[in-house]
Formats: structure tokens, C-alpha cells, sequence
């Protein structure tokens, strides 16, 4: 007999299958802590084979307590100091220029604390791995620089923004990798740490029980997986993981100015998650 309690672990058996690293919460824990493939996807977009990421953390909250604050999806530092934050998008709306641009300065004002010098600013990037292309150029990748308008030359102001075309696909090593991205059998996966991680996560009993904690924890979000999209999913993402107050304790307002939602909106998430603990 099949009980309903079978029937809803099935069902989220069934969502988590259905993920790929384009779904951001399943990238986000994927990726957390896996200084290996953050190394590889970093190292394939930015064309480099220098890279040694030493720290990895996902949903890095910075919090600005006047203004608005941001979410980042993998925050990353490599051996040099430099810090990296990618974006997963699924809607070119998330993709905005300007959000790129906010989340750089957010990023710079979080990494100079008081007494000490700009100089001391580390290298950032700011990378957005989007499902299509947002920049309609169809280039696989796009590295968007200041430079003196006068001469032609770079700034060098050591900021930098990255948007990646997740609909590019070809033999060459990025086109191989959004390939994966896009992957929601492991085994069709070409990059072995991208392809192992994702495999542990959907095949493996550990890694199942682990999503499906979080999966319980993000609510019931991907219970209606398909109805939410775009900005609107990631948003209730946010709050729901805010709603949770692992280490913080937030009010609605606050998580309504975090997460970009309507207060109604996170009032109404709030009184299901005190539903949810009540039974």
C-alpha cells in the first residue's frame, strides 16, 4: 500500500531528478564547499589554468542596513585574493546590467573594512551564467571592462563583469560545460567533477537525503516547480532560506527588502512556514 508519505518522497524524488546547475538552489548545493568544481567552471569561462580556489560559500548574504541587500549564489576566493561571485540566471530579467553592476559595488564595499586603504580593494569578477543570451551577440562569453573612452585603454580598476551565454553549445570547453549545465542525466555530463558531484547528489542515498533536507527547508517551492520562474523563484528562495533563521532572526520587512518581494508576499510564506512547524 502506498501511503502518502511514500507518495510525497517520490514526488520529490521526481523534482530532484529533474534539476540541472541551471536551477540555482540545486547549483547552490552542488556547488557548496566544492572548491574543485568552482575551479574548473572559473578556469573554463575566464580561460585561465592559474587558478587555485581556496573557499567556496553559497547564498553569501551582504547585508546593507539602509539599502538594499544582495544574495550572492557562489561566493569564491582564489590563492591571490581575488573574489569571485557567480549569478545563475534563468531569466534575462535577473540578468539586468545594472544588477551586475550593484552587486560589484556591494561586493567592494564588503571587502574594505574600516582604516583600510582603496588600494587594498581585491580583484573581483562578477560572472552571470544565463540560460540564454542575454547580449543576442551569440558569443559564448562576454568580459565587460571600464576603459578611457579618449584612447581605448583599460581602466584597470581590477573589476570586472562576466556574462556567460548558457545556450552556446559547441566542442569547445565552454561549449562543453554549458552543455553539463544544462544536464539533467549525470551520465550525459562531460566534465567528471561536475558529473560526480551531480551524480552524488540525485543517485546517492547520502545526497538525496541531504536535498531533500534542503529541499524541506527552501519549503515548498519545488513542490510547484515549472509554475515560478525566473527572478519571482529565486526570490521566494531567499526569503524561504531567510524564514528558516539558521543564523539570523529577520523581520518580514527585512527579508521583503532582501529578497525583492512584496511584504504580502513574505508575510504569507512566513505563516506557511509556521504551519509547516506546527505539524
Amino acid at each position: 500500500m502506498v501511503t502518502d508519505k511514500d507518495s510525497f518522497r517520490a514526488k520529490k524524488l521526481e523534482i530532484l531528478r529533474s534539476f540541472c546547475l541551471f536551477d540555482d538552489a540545486f547549483f547552490s548545493k552542488c556547488l557548496d564547499g566544492g572548491n574543485e568544481c568552482v575551479e574548473l567552471i572559473l578556469s573554463i569561462i575566464l580561460g585561465r589554468n592559474d587558478l587555485k580556489v581556496v573557499n567556496t560559500r553559497t547564498q553569501e548574504f551582504i547585508a546593507n542596513v539602509t539599502e538594499h541587500s544582495v544574495a550572492l549564489d557562489i561566493f569564491a576566493e582564489d590563492g591571490c585574493g581575488r573574489i569571485y561571485d557567480i549569478e545563475i540566471q534563468q531569466s534575462e530579467a535577473g540578468a539586468d546590467r545594472k544588477r551586475a553592476r550593484f552587486y560589484s559595488s556591494m561586493i567592494d564595499s564588503d571587502q574594505l573594512s574600516k582604516g583600510r586603504k582603496y588600494s587594498e580593494v581585491p580583484e573581483t569578477y562578477v560572472i552571470f551564467i544565463t540560460e540564454s543570451d542575454v547580449m543576442k551577440k551569440g558569443d559564448s562569453v562576454y568580459f565587460i571592462e571600464r576603459c578611457i573612452m579618449n584612447t581605448g585603454e583599460l581602466f584597470g580598476d581590477e573589476s570586472h563583469i562576466v556574462y556567460v551565454n548558457g545556450a552556446y553549445r559547441d566542442d569547445s570547453s565552454i561549449g562543453r560545460l554549458m552543455h553539463d549545465f544544462s544536464c539533467r542525466n549525470a551520465d550525459e555530463m562531460h566534465y567528471k567533477v561536475l558529473r560526480d558531484r551531480v551524480k552524488f547528489f540525485k543517485e546517492s542515498k547520502e545526497g538525496r537525503d541531504t536535498m531533500s533536507k534542503a529541499m524541506e527547508d527552501f519549503g515548498r517551492l519545488y513542490e510547484k516547480r515549472g509554475e515560478i520562474n525566473g527572478e519571482t523563484r529565486k526570490a521566494r528562495d531567499v526569503a524561504l532560506r531567510l524564514l528558516s533563521g539558521v543564523k539570523y532572526k529577520y523581520t518580514a520587512e527585512e527579508i521583503a527588502d532582501i529578497s525583492g518581494l512584496d511584504l504580502e508576499e513574505v508575510r504569507k510564506l512566513q505563516e506557511g512556514k509556521a504551519s509547516d512547524s506546527a505539524n
